[in-house]
């Protein structure tokens, strides 16, 4: 805390008082004004000395300038594109951190992965090559599709699927097949595998003689049938069955073994 002491400049003298006059320089951090009384003007001794005053303040501008203030409606469109203050969009600063893309800074607006356009050209550069654009439940794309599926990709294989709207009819291949002869539960039932992948993990229907068969939707047991991808250890879900499973007989729960003499018909929906 800092005092300063005012500097008399002049004075009044009126009916019954004397006005004085004077002036003093605050600086930042001056918290006090002390005004001095001159010897004349004090009271003297047995009386008592009643002052009266009056602070004017006036800021004094030439140490440093005072910024003007601009009008917010006319100042805004400076800064938007063509103004004369133009904020640079490509360098907005992004503290988001991805998961699914990289930041690209090769254009040459950019300088540094946190900003905007550095985002938008890694965004730009996955879409670019096909990853993170196809998704159906949990499976996502995340690398470009080089058109090979596995077993793993069958959500996939569904997301190209209804993205192409390609409708699914029902085939004619697998129809009217010569049963295998059974004689224990797990047998094969035809020699004929099922000849194309059903569209959509849609439904199949196993028939013999043309009566449908109770079939197995991934288990084995208290069944009539059920497809299989791996000769019979194993009962594929409905969904699941794919184009080479197999169909396998429990002659002990349809009440009947299978003879050469049988037909047997898959009938399920493909993609044309």
């Amino acid at each position: 805390m800092a005092t300063v002491i005012g500097t008399q400049t002049g004075e009044t003298t009126l009916d019954r008082g004397v006005v004085l006059k004077g002036t003093a320089l605050l600086s930042p951090g001056d918290t006090e004004l002390s005004i001095p009384i001159s010897t004349e003007h004090q009271a003297v001794a047995g009386r008592e000395l009643e002052i009266i005053w009056e602070v004017d303040l006036e800021e004094d501008s030439e140490p440093g300038t005072i910024p003007v203030v601009p009008n917010p409606v006319l100042h805004a469109p400076t800064h938007i594109s063509g103004g004369s203050d133009e904020i640079d969009g490509d360098r907005l600063d992004i503290d988001f951190t991805p998961s699914n893309y990289t930041p690209d800074t090769s254009p040459t607006e950019v300088t540094s992965t946190e900003h905007l356009t550095a985002h938008l050209k890694g965004i730009d550069d996955i879409i670019g090559t096909g990853g993170g654009v196809i998704a159906s439940g949990v499976s996502v794309v995340t690398t470009a599709f080089d058109g090979a599926l596995s077993t793993a990709d069958t959500n996939v294989q569904l997301a190209l699927d209804t993205l192409d709207n390609a409708p699914a009819v029902p085939t004619s291949a697998n129809k009217n097949m010569a049963s295998s002869t059974t004689t224990t539960d797990n047998d094969l039932a035809t020699g004929t595998a099922v000849a194309f992948t059903p569209a959509f993990d849609g439904h199949v229907e196993a028939t013999v003689n043309g009566v449908p068969c109770r079939l197995g939707d991934g288990i084995k047991a208290g069944v009539e049938c059920y497809f299989s991808g791996d000769s019979g250890a194993t009962a594929r879900l409905i969904r699941d069955i794919v184009a080479g499973d197999t169909m396998h007989w429990n002659g002990s729960v349809a009440g009947f073994q299978l003879a050469g003499i049988d037909r047997i018909s898959f009938n399920y929906d493909v993609n044309i």
